[in-house]
């Protein structure tokens, strides 16, 4: 059972795991995949969540996955401090494309996790608030090639750890 939902039964962790494996198949799939860019803090990358091998090969994993073209992972250092000016959680803004004619297939959603559970916000002043985020983290973050290169520096240092 995981400590993020402690009651959770052994078949509820299950569930999670197989749609979070789902979900990275949308993104790593040969034929048409997703495009993601996520930033994460460089505190994820160093707090060691398992062991100093585990942290090791999930950074190398990150930055490998960060060659492909549909994959952009960037790092937001710690000198870059609160951009926003506060701590957001995390955040996905999911956006499902457009069809021909150039219109949404579905409205943009923002699923945003909290400690005790997770919201999605679909009104659209709550939307261009967590997009005016994103554009602030993102500018704050390395650029994909230095968080590449850090995320491999990180992996490097933290075998030893």
């Amino acid at each position: 059972m995981g400590c993020s939902s402690p009651d959770d039964t052994g078949e509820e962790l299950d569930r999670r795991v197989e749609l979070r494996l789902r979900r990275q198949g949308v993104i790593t799939r040969r034929t048409n995949p997703a495009k993601l860019t996520a930033i994460l803090h460089e505190s994820a990358l160093r707090t060691v969540v398992g062991s100093a091998k585990v942290m090791a090969a999930q950074n190398r994993h990150l930055a490998d996955l960060s060659t492909r073209p549909n994959i952009d992972i960037r790092v937001l250092p710690f000198r870059a401090g609160l951009p926003v000016g506060w701590s957001t959680g995390p955040f996905v803004i999911l956006n499902f494309g457009l069809n021909s004619k150039g219109v949404p297939l579905e409205p943009t959603l923002v699923y945003a996790e909290a400690f005790t559970g997770a919201m999605y916000f679909e009104d659209a002043g709550d939307v261009d608030r967590y997009r005016d985020a994103y554009r602030i983290l993102l500018r704050a973050a390395l650029e994909d090639r230095p968080s590449r290169d850090l995320l491999r520096e990180i992996a490097r240092s933290s075998k030893g750890v």
